[in-house]
Formats: C-alpha cells, structure tokens, sequence
C-alpha cells in the first residue's frame, strides 16, 4: 500500500487498487506471486465525518486531519474504531512537552504495575481455589471410594454368604434324602440318580 500526500492519479478516486493480469485475457498467474498495490491519495479524500462508514474511511480521516483531533473530543464517527481512538492518543502523547511526557509516563507505569498486582493476585487465588478444589474433590472422593467399597464388599459378602448357603444346604438335603432312602431300603444306583451323591459318599452314610 502506497500514502501519498500528493495527487498523481488524474481522477478523483482517492484509492484504487492495481493488480497484475494477462493484458489480452485478464487472467491472473497466482504462480508469478505478484502483489497487488494500493494507493491512497489524501488530498483527494474530503468525505464529511456524517458519511464515513467503514474503517479505512475512519482512518484516512485520521491520517488528513489529525491535528484537529484530541483523545478527549474524537467524534463519535472514528470512536467506534478503537484502534483510531488510541491512534488518536498516542499522537497526543507526541506532542506532549517534557513535563507532561514525565508525568504520563508515570501514569501509564501505574497503571501497568496496577493491572499486573490485580494480574498476579487473581492468578494466585485461581490457583490455591484449584489446589484446594483438587485437595477436596480428592478427599471427598477417597471417603466415598471407601464407603462404596464398604457397602460394595458388604454386599458381595452377603451374596456370597447367601450362595454357599443355599449350596450347604442342597448339600445337606441330599444327604438327609440319601439316608432315608438306605433306611428304606432303596437301592444304591437308585439313590445316586435321585440325589446327584457318589457311590462313596452314600456307602458312608450306612
């Protein structure tokens, strides 16, 4: 991009952009990586303040009249830029004598040791809410894990209880049926079917 604060252009456009295409086909050879260039004549712009609309007006305005300009009375038109507000004071500041520079740079110096202090003292209370956030979540974490485990073996420990009961039980069915049947004179091979019992385990009940 070319400034220039003189007219070369014979019109009146106060920016144009010039690009470089095949003269006949007007094909454009990305391949070449040639750039487009654009110029922007300030004595040519003279919008009102009333018709500026976008950011490059706001700041052509700004490069033309900034003399006019102070950070206390930017109209309103070039506010809504914040980049052309603080353009607008920082060109104050130039022309600040050396007393008033002094005095601004202390200001600024404040203002940043200000900023960094509040930086630092958040920066620390996020990190000991972290850590003590961690610590309990951690905590209340490891009493509920063993709470869980408690009721968790609690009740495995029951349903194991409940299956080797029930397993003993059968088991002491079977026998008791196994005798009856001897008692009753029943058969061996018979009371193996019945009862699922060893030939040996029931020879041992005679």
């Amino acid at each position: 991009m070319a400034i220039l604060d003189f007219n070369y252009f014979p019109d009146e456009r106060y920016i144009r952009g010039i690009t470089n295409k095949d003269i006949e086909t007007n094909e454009r050879y990305e391949k070449f990586d040639l750039k487009d260039i654009y110029f922007i004549e300030l004595r040519k712009f003279n919008k009102e303040l009333k018709f500026i609309t976008n950011t490059l007006d706001r700041w052509v305005t700004f490069l033309t009249k900034a003399s006019f300009f102070e950070k206390d009375n930017i109209p309103p038109e070039l506010a809504v830029d914040p980049e052309v507000s603080e353009a607008v004071e920082r060109l104050d500041i130039m022309y600040l004598n050396e007393k008033e520079q002094e005095i601004y740079e202390a200001e600024e110096k404040f203002r940043r040791d200000q900023y960094e202090i509040m930086r630092t003292a958040i920066s620390k209370a996020n990190r000991k809410g972290m850590e003590e956030g961690l610590k309990e979540g951690m905590e209340k974490g490891r009493k509920e894990g063993m709470e869980k485990g408690v009721k968790k073996g609690l009740k495995e420990g029951m349903e194991k209880g409940r299956k080797e009961g029930i397993e003993i039980g059968v088991e002491k069915g079977k026998i008791e049926t196994a005798k009856n049947l001897l008692k009753n004179g029943v058969s061996v091979d018979i009371i193996k079917s019945s009862t699922g019992l060893s030939e040996e385990d029931i020879e041992s009940l005679r």
